[in-house]
């Protein structure tokens, strides 16, 4: 009994003792893309993703425009966040890491702009160091409320891009 009692106390202590050893790595990606917008429209992009992640998955990431508009990402996604309408996977393996996410339902996201869906991934090859980010997004902005004579507008919006990706560390 003493011995089946000590394997327990191992094993419910491993996974702490794991995770308190478990070093954490930061990446940043600078990627290059284009967007295929509503009318046949399209615009260079680039974009930064930090990734902080560690055997056991993606501990944190950022995705930032350094191009001249953002789509209403960060809006979008903030207020999707905190209304737990968008789902947020991801795994690392040997050779991938890979972040996906997904609106579970649509949600207004502020009083004039409904959320219909969003699809957002990116993939990072482990070996080469290549990070490749999709997304998709389709939203309405209802102007009716602001200024007589204004409109729905549906944006419906995809990029794509491929980059490089490094380890993070302070270049001065």
């Amino acid at each position: 009994m003493r011995i089946i009692t000590t394997l327990l106390v191992l094993l419910l202590a491993s996974p702490s003792v794991l995770s308190e050893d478990v070093k954490n790595t930061t990446i940043v990606c600078l990627v290059d893309g284009e967007t295929d917008e509503r009318n046949g429209y399209s615009r260079e992009i680039k974009l930064q993703q930090m990734v902080t992640f560690n055997p056991l998955g993606v501990v944190s990431f950022k995705n930032d425009f350094l191009s001249d508009y953002d789509f209403l990402e960060s809006h979008i996604w903030s207020n999707g966040f905190r209304q737990e309408k968008l789902e947020l996977n991801n795994s690392v393996t040997e050779n991938e890491i890979v972040i996906s996410v997904k609106s579970s339902e649509k949600y207004d996201a502020s009083s004039t702009l409904l959320i219909n869906w969003i699809i957002w991934d990116l993939t990072i090859n482990r070996k080469s160091g290549v990070a490749k980010t999709e997304a998709s997004y389709s939203y309405t902005i209802d102007n009716t409320g602001v200024r007589s004579g204004l409109s729905k507008d549906i944006v419906m919006v995809s990029y794509s891009g491929f980059g490089n990706c490094s380890k993070s560390e302070n270049k001065f």
